[in-house]
């Protein structure tokens, strides 16, 4: 087997299924998250944690992207304030409580 060296023009491939595929599964995760904590999670440990883990990953990678050298596109910015934004508002349906 022949092992081809990545050179630093060639990274296409890299940036998606580094940081685009776990932004999508962010994303799927924080809308997962908002489904189930508007109907099922309120006050509960597990809602806590669905709507705890995309807003904590999408807010790391925003933090990432303005310190990544060179820059990235606005395109990434996006995509990693969607599970940012879908997490916060999974956290407010969390905090909301049962309705009595």
């Amino acid at each position: 087997m022949k092992v081809t060296p990545i050179f630093a023009s060639d990274t296409t491939g890299a940036v998606i299924f580094l940081i685009l595929l776990p932004l999508a599964v962010l994303g799927l995760i924080a809308m997962l998250a908002v489904s189930l904590n508007a109907r099922l999670g309120r006050r509960s440990w597990w809602g806590f944690i669905t709507g705890l883990i995309p807003t904590v990953g999408g807010g790391l990678f925003l933090l990432m992207f303005p310190l990544t050298a060179g820059g990235v596109p606005v395109f990434f910015y996006i995509a990693a304030g969607v599970p940012f934004v879908f997490g916060l508002c999974s956290l407010y349906l969390w905090r909301r409580g049962r309705r009595v």
